[in-house]
Parts: structure tokens; C-alpha cells; sequence
């Protein structure tokens, strides 16, 4: 099988199913953001350099997750790959890294160890995938999709901090500059 169909240059595409979906759509736009997550994810892997094991694991675990959700609206989610169980391990992983480092008082600065930054751009872009979420499903029900991707832009962002944490990185509070000054 070729890589390029040619499809694409007339701006479409076709989903699994082979039906053409026209690039515009806005479950195309999602299941792009999907898969640009998962990339970022794997990028974030990658500069972990295999100094965390349990953490990459976690990170793999939650690649595949995010293939089985690109399955999901594929599908038109009737499949329902993604389970209240997913959104679990998320949080009881938001809440070991938390207790580790502690509550936060105040807005903080995305910086830090490069692993820790990298994290909070894979929040970012799982962000901007809730919102492409809400603009393609059609309905008020919506599926346990949308929940793991609100509970992994916070996981994420969680893992910014605890990589920080780990990495000895004080945490840049955020402050307002005196407009007199």
C-alpha cells in the first residue's frame, strides 16, 4: 500500500470505513488534535530518555488510549473504547504526583526542566483537542471521550510540575509587573 492516495489533493480524506470526509470537518479537526497529542506524548517519551520507567509506561499507556479514542470518533462513537477506568488510573495519578509536590497557591510559569515544558505543551495541545471535541460531537450526552481528555490535559500538567519536582526545579511563580516601574 503507497502512502499518498491523492485524495488530499483535492482536500479530502476518508476514514476507516473509507467514507471521504472533507479536511474542513470538524471531526477531522479532532481526530487531528488526537493525533497530534499522541505525537506529543511520544515526543515527551522520548526526552524522558528511559529515566522513568513507571512514568513512560504510564505515558505509553496513555498513547494507546488516545488510538483507541481516534477509533471512537472514527466510528461516530459507537464503540466506546474509552471507559470510567481510564479516567481513574488518570486520577489516581494526579493525585500521587500532587502529594508529592504539593498544592498550588499561585499561576506559575510554564517553565523548568525541558521534560517538565514539554508536558505542559502536550496540555496545551490536549486542550485544544476538548475544545475541537465540543465543536464536532453532535449532541449534550457526551461520551467518556471527552472526560479522559479534560482529566489528561490535567494529568499533564500535574506531570509538568512533578517532573520539575523531581528534577530539583523551583517552580516560577507567576507575578505582575508594576506598571510604575
Amino acid at each position: 500500500m503507497k502512502i499518498y492516495t491523492k485524495k488530499g489533493d483535492q482536500g479530502y480524506t476518508s476514514n476507516i470505513k473509507g467514507e471521504p470526509i472533507k479536511k474542513s470537518e470538524a471531526l477531522l479537526e479532532l481526530q487531528g488534535t488526537i493525533d497530534e497529542a499522541n505525537a506529543a506524548i511520544g515526543y515527551l517519551r522520548s526526552l524522558m530518555e528511559g529515566a522513568y520507567p513507571d512514568l513512560e509506561d504510564g505515558l505509553r499507556d496513555i498513547q494507546y488510549a488516545l488510538f483507541r479514542m481516534g477509533s471512537d470518533v472514527t466510528y461516530g462513537f459507537t464503540q466506546k473504547l474509552i471507559i470510567e477506568e481510564d479516567v481513574s488510573v488518570l486520577e489516581t495519578e494526579i493525585d500521587r504526583m500532587t502529594g508529592a509536590f504539593g498544592v498550588q497557591t499561585t499561576f506559575l510559569y510554564y517553565s523548568g526542566h525541558q521534560t517538565a515544558t514539554y508536558a505542559q505543551l502536550a496540555r496545551s495541545i490536549i486542550r485544544r483537542g476538548e475544545r475541537a471535541f465540543v465543536r464536532a460531537y453532535v449532541g449534550d450526552d457526551y461520551p467518556m471521550d471527552l472526560k479522559y481528555l479534560n482529566r489528561l490535559a490535567d494529568y499533564m500538567y500535574a506531570l509538568g510540575r512533578y517532573l520539575n519536582h523531581i528534577h530539583g526545579v523551583v517552580e516560577e511563580k507567576m507575578t505582575i509587573r508594576d506598571e510604575k516601574a
